[in-house]
């Protein structure tokens, strides 16, 4: 019974530092970004803010600059975030629907080739997808961002859908 308790109290205090240990980097990204810009780059860093303020905020959202434009950032990544996701999800969970559904031939090999896309490194295909975006002339629009990242996505999803398809069958 007792060794069971200092087990138990053991992993508590294990999960706990790990937990300190994996947000430690977030709570100091949030700590630094209500310090001023000369509390930042002093040679002393502080953990907690001497002079809070929220100046790096009201910059950042309203600063508007031919380099410098947060705003249209932010929407850029919202919209091309819900239409990878949006588009993603549409053709993965038709793939994985069809791949779980229907018996046609080459339904195992296409399956395992879904799969051992996973495997390649993602830095294999950033050349041949920048000259198809350019030879479509896609290069710095959204819809070639969302074509590139589905490209990375879909895959995966596909498989994630197959299998929930076949743990979950329809009645």
């Amino acid at each position: 019974m007792k060794k069971k308790r200092v087990k138990k109290i053991i992993t508590v205090i294990l999960v706990i530092l790990v937990c300190m240990f994996a947000l430690f980097p977030f709570v100091w990204m949030i700590s630094t970004s209500f310090k001023p810009a000369n509390e930042v780059y002093s040679k002393t860093p502080s953990f907690i803010p001497n002079e809070p303020t929220v100046e790096g905020y009201t910059e950042m959202l309203t600063t508007q600059s031919s380099t410098f434009d947060f705003p249209q950032w932010l929407t850029n990544s919202v919209i091309v975030a819900l239409l990878t996701t949006v588009f993603s999800m549409i053709i993965a969970t038709l793939g994985g629907y069809g791949l779980s559904r229907f018996r046609f031939r080459g339904r195992g090999f296409l399956s395992y080739f879904i799969l051992t896309t996973q495997v390649l490194p993602g830095s294999l295909l950033i050349i041949p997808l920048y000259v198809i975006m350019g030879n479509l002339q896609l290069l710095d629009t959204r819809i070639g961002l969302v074509a590139a990242y589905c490209t990375f996505s879909v895959p995966f999803c596909t498989w994630m859908m197959k299998g929930f398809l076949i743990l979950y069958p329809s009645h």
